[in-house]
This record gives C-alpha cells, sequence and structure tokens, in this order.
C-alpha cells in the first residue's frame, strides 16, 4: 500500500541517508497519554510526543522503513521536519491502524480545536494557534489524498469508496473519510475562526448553512450562533448562520458574497449595516449606525 508520496524536501534528506541498513536503539520512554494536547503546553514537545508515538504504531513495513530513521531527528527537536512528516505518518495510522487509534486520532484532533474556543489548556495564545494550524494542515492532506485517489479509481459508489479491483483501496479511502466526517463543521468552522482562517471558517458555516436550508435541523449548543439552538426556530438558526457568513465574507473583502448573503438576511442586525455601508464606501450611513443607541448596545 502507497497512502502518500513523500515531498520533495523530504526525499532529499532520505537520500542523504547511507544504503546500508540503519538500525535505530530507541531511548527513553515514548509517552502514550492520549490526547497528547492534554498532557503538555508547549507546541514542540506536543508534536514531538505525537509523532514518536505514532511511529511506534506504524504497521506497514515499507512506511516503517522509511520513518523509523527520522526518530533521533524528531527526539532532537527539528520542529520542521515532523510538520513535514506528521501529515504522511498520521495518513498512513488512519488507513492500517487498529480502530482504537482511529478514535485516538479523532481525538487528538478534536481536543485541539475544542481548545482553540474553550482556551482552557496551558498553552500561549501563540502556542495554540500554531497546533491548530498543524491540525488544519494535517486535515488538508487527508482530503487532498482523498480526491487524488479518487480521481485515480474512477468514480465514487453509493458508500464513498471508489470502483476499482483493489478492495483494500477502497477500505482505506472509506476510512479515511470516517474520521473526517466525524469531525464537526461547525467545531471546525468556530476553530478557524478564532485562528483568522476566514476561508476556512466560510467553508464550513456554508455547509451548515446547506444543511440548514435542507431541513436539517441542529440541536444543543452552537458555537457559532452563541445560543442554545433548542431554544430558537429552524428559521432563526439559519438568519444567525446568514449573519455570521456575512460577518467573514466582510473579513475577507468579499462584497460579492456579503451582497449574496445579505439578500437572505430578513432583518440585517447593526453590526451588518454597518459592514454593508463600509464595503461600500459609504462612511457616513455606517458613522450614523454606530451612533445609533442599538449599536451602543451591542458594544
Amino acid at each position: 500500500m502507497e497512502p502518500t508520496r513523500l515531498p520533495r524536501t523530504l526525499l532529499v534528506w532520505i537520500w542523504k541517508l547511507p544504503a546500508t541498513l540503519i538500525l535505530i536503539r530507541q531511548t527513553g520512554a515514548v509517552t502514550h497519554n492520549v490526547p497528547g494536547y492534554s498532557h503538555t503546553t508547549l507546541y514542540n514537545s506536543w508534536l514531538q510526543n505525537w509523532l514518536l508515538r505514532l511511529i511506534t504504531l506504524l504497521e506497514n513495513q515499507d512506511a516503517a522503513a522509511i520513518f523509523t530513521p527520522f526518530l533521533g531527528t524528531i527526539r532532537n527537536g527539528d520542529a520542521v521536519i515532523s510538520q513535514k512528516l506528521l501529515p504522511h505518518i498520521a495518513l498512513h495510522i488512519v488507513i492500517s491502524g487498529s480502530p482504537e487509534e482511529l478514535e485516538n486520532m479523532k481525538l487528538e484532533i478534536v481536543t485541539v480545536l475544542e481548545d482553540q474556543v474553550e482556551r482552557q489548556s496551558g498553552f500561549s495564545p501563540e502556542g495554540r494557534q500554531l497546533v491548530a494550524q498543524t491540525i488544519f494542515g494535517l486535515m488538508d492532506h487527508f482530503s487532498r489524498w482523498i480526491r487524488d485517489r479518487q480521481k485515480l479509481q474512477g468514480p465514487v459508489n453509493e458508500v464513498g469508496g471508489s470502483r476499482r479491483r483493489d478492495g483494500s483501496m477502497d477500505a482505506a479511502i472509506i476510512r479515511v473519510k470516517s474520521i473526517m466526517t466525524q469531525i464537526s463543521p461547525e467545531l471546525i468552522a468556530s476553530a478557524a475562526l478564532y485562528c483568522k482562517d476566514h476561508a476556512r471558517a466560510l467553508l464550513n458555516i456554508e455547509q451548515q448553512i446547506l444543511k440548514l436550508e435542507g431541513g436539517q435541523v441542529s440541536s444543543g449548543q452552537s458555537l457559532i450562533v452563541d445560543e442554545a439552538t433548542d431554544h430558537i426556530s429552524p428559521e432563526q438558526q439559519l438568519q444567525k448562520y446568514y449573519e455570521k457568513a456575512h460577518e467573514i465574507y466582510a473579513a475577507v473583502d468579499e462584497p460579492d458574497g456579503m451582497e449574496g448573503i445579505s439578500a437572505k438576511i430578513t432583518a440585517p442586525s447593526i453590526p451588518h449595516q454597518i459592514r454593508e455601508h463600509e464595503s461600500t464606501g459609504r462612511w457616513t450611513s455606517a458613522q450614523s449606525c454606530w451612533g445609533s443607541p442599538a449599536a451602543k448596545t451591542s458594544r
């Protein structure tokens, strides 16, 4: 199985390795705390410990032969190389790991994303954001791998796999898709907003809007609308998502998106009106909105 192709930057390092067999003796204990994010407050420590743990779980012999020589580099704290290695090693774990490790992978990702919103860990703001960016990069790698494999394998069937003779590759795609679909788009959007990753936040909020427009009703506490969705109607939920999408379109300076979503908002809020005026250069109107009693109350 060859689930991923290494980038040139990593191949350069591999080519430098001697052609003879390299034996790596692991020194020091590898932490098996899950999720690792909850047991440290430093980015480099989190990345190193998680990566070392994942390498010990590799079941594919070819993958183990490729990645094991990097143990020394990882232990020496080379964050740049570790960041490059993580998506590839994690993908191997998702494809061939045990069900328990699949759950552990999801738990690590969800724990990181939740802390972007709750901010209860001991990470510094910079460290917390760096962890989130690493997780987003990991998820992007999973998504690219799915797209690339599906292009190579042909049409997608009804269970999310591809029609081809190799049934094991079908199973691999389904496993990677499963972990991606189990992570809430709303959680991703909320974490992305805190990280100022507006494009990612918008993509996932739009997914939620499509679900609500299609009749799927959310329940429980919403991370986007800051209100228990059980207490408001589906239409009110949708309006709040429209408002949040409008806010993000303004942040990324996308007037066409603002105009399109504005047409769906039945009762524009004061912040909405201010964004509309500012985006079109109507500064006097925007200033008038800022001076309104409603604007002062909402600050």
